[in-house]
């Protein structure tokens, strides 16, 4: 199975996950469930033969998950989470030195996910060739819950990692919320017309994430 770590077989450049159409985004949704599944199954692997080390491509591996992770689509983001739980719940991929470079980009990339759509209209105006269709509210809100609970979950294994950045981070944002900056500093102009409101309900949120039990 290592073999398929393959520099060329794990490698996506940026601009592969830009969606073009709808045929391309249930291509990327396939793809992306392929680099889940390997991920995994090497998480499982490692765990039975303990003198197994990370493939030498493990951090371009970690970048192309990353990539996904970042893609507005709700559907591929939340699938890589159960990816980055699995590795954070593996005693030996957890060590691996490629996993901890990659932490600080994971964790603005969490956070960022931790504000909430104000409504599945504006969600589907963001990505609309998701192909994820909300009857309701009600069923907006479940859905988004349950990816947002995944997401805190990532982040407080990155606090049991590495403490300093997650505690960091977190005051960094609180002082802009409190200061009226909102989160541009840190994100960029794309956050930048957001409430004070759907701040502050991130920030409560990625506080969950830091208490670690």
């Amino acid at each position: 199975m290592l073999l398929v770590f393959d520099e060329n077989s794990i490698f996506i450049p940026a601009s592969a996950v830009d969606v073009v159409n709808e045929q391309h985004y249930l291509f990327l949704k396939v793809l992306c469930q392929m680099f889940v599944a390997l991920g995994v199954n090497l998480c499982v692997v490692m765990a039975q033969f303990s003198n197994l080390e990370v493939p030498k491509t493990f951090s371009k591996y970690l970048n192309s998950v990353l990539l996904f992770s970042k893609h507005p689509s709700m559907v591929l983001s939340h699938q890589t989470q159960s990816l980055w739980l699995a590795i954070f719940r593996s005693p030996s991929v957890s060590q691996s030195p490629a996993l901890h470079e990659i932490i600080p980009n994971l964790l603005l990339c969490e956070t960022e996910k931790l504000l909430k759509p104000n409504s599945p209209l504006e969600y589907d105006l963001e990505c609309p060739t998701d192909c994820l269709k909300f009857d309701s509210e009600e069923d907006f809100e479940a859905s988004f819950n349950r990816y947002r609970a995944d997401v805190i979950d990532v982040i407080r294994f990155i606090t049991k990692i590495q403490p300093k950045l997650s505690f960091s981070l977190g005051s960094s944002l609180l002082k802009s919320v409190i200061h009226g900056e909102g989160w541009t500093q840190v994100f960029g102009p794309s956050v930048s017309q957001l409430s004070a409101s759907l701040l502050w309900d991130a920030l409560v949120h990625y506080f969950d994430g830091t208490c670690v039990p």
